[in-house]
C-alpha cells in the first residue's frame, strides 16, 4: 500500500475485508473493452488473494468467476482475451495465476480508478 500510495479508504470501496475473506465489491472494471476489463478482473482477483493469504495466487476457476459477477466474462473469446495478460500475471489457466511486480503496479493503479470519484 505504501509503495503504490494507496490506503485503507481506497481498499474498501473495491474490496470488503473481514477477518475470514476478502470480496470484491466494485461494481465493474473502467476498461472500456471486455477484453480490457477482464484483464483488470484477473489483476484484481490477484490482489485479493494478495489481501486474503499474503500470497498473489489464485486459480483461473476464481478469476473467471469474478469476471462473471462483474459482467465481463465472454464465452466465446475468453481465451483470446488472455493472451493480453503479458508480463503482469505468470502461470496458467491449468497451474493458476500469480500476479508480477508489474501486474501489481497495475492492480494499484486500478485501484486508483476504481476511487478516483472517492478522494
Amino acid at each position: 500500500m505504501r509503495k503504490y500510495n494507496i490506503d485503507n479508504a481506497q481498499l474498501d470501496h473495491v474490496f470488503s475485508v473481514s477477518s475470514e475473506e476478502v470480496d470484491v465489491i466494485a461494481a465493474k472494471m473502467p476498461g472500456e473493452s471486455k477484453r480490457q476489463q477482464t484483464l483488470e478482473a484477473y489483476l484484481i482477483c490477484g490482489l485479493k488473494a494478495f489481501l486474503q493469504g499474503g500470497e498473489a495466487k489464485f486459480e483461473d476457476k476464481d478469476a473467471r468467476s469474478l469476471s462473471q459477477k462483474l459482467g465481463c466474462y465472454d464465452t466465446a473469446n475468453h481465451y483470446n482475451y488472455m493472451k493480453a495478460f503479458g508480463n503482469l500475471l505468470s502461470g496458467s489457466k491449468e497451474g493458476g495465476w500469480k500476479l508480477t511486480n508489474p501486474g501489481f503496479e497495475r492492480a494499484a493503479q486500478l485501484i486508483k480508478q476504481l476511487t478516483e470519484s472517492v478522494n
